[in-house]
């Protein structure tokens, strides 16, 4: 998905309860820096911050939650008076059952 930030956007939350790996991609096309915020939430309502990542201008950094709450979401944020252009890739994996081979 690729986004225009005026000072700040919100993406929509993810309901990650099923998924064991999480991480977004962030790719900073603009020339000015961009601050992430992985946010994390129990209910999809109420967030609390987890990490925060500074993206340099032209270059991508991975965002990983450090807690797990059932969902979660990215702020994306410029200085004030700065926008800026960046792509953003949400990625899950989960463990699922696995069979047995007879």
């Amino acid at each position: 998905m690729q986004l225009t930030i005026h000072q700040q956007s919100v993406l929509p939350a993810q309901d990650t309860s099923v998924a064991s790996v999480i991480s977004y991609a962030i790719h900073n096309h603009s020339s000015v820096p961009l601050i992430a915020e992985l946010e994390i939430s129990p209910n999809g309502i109420d967030f609390a911050k987890d990490s925060t990542l500074t993206i340099e201008p032209k270059t991508m950094k991975v965002a990983v939650p450090l807690r797990f709450l059932r969902w979660m979401r990215l702020t994306l944020s410029t200085a004030e008076g700065e926008s800026g252009t960046a792509d953003v890739y949400y990625q899950a994996q989960s463990l699922g059952s696995q069979e047995e081979e007879q």
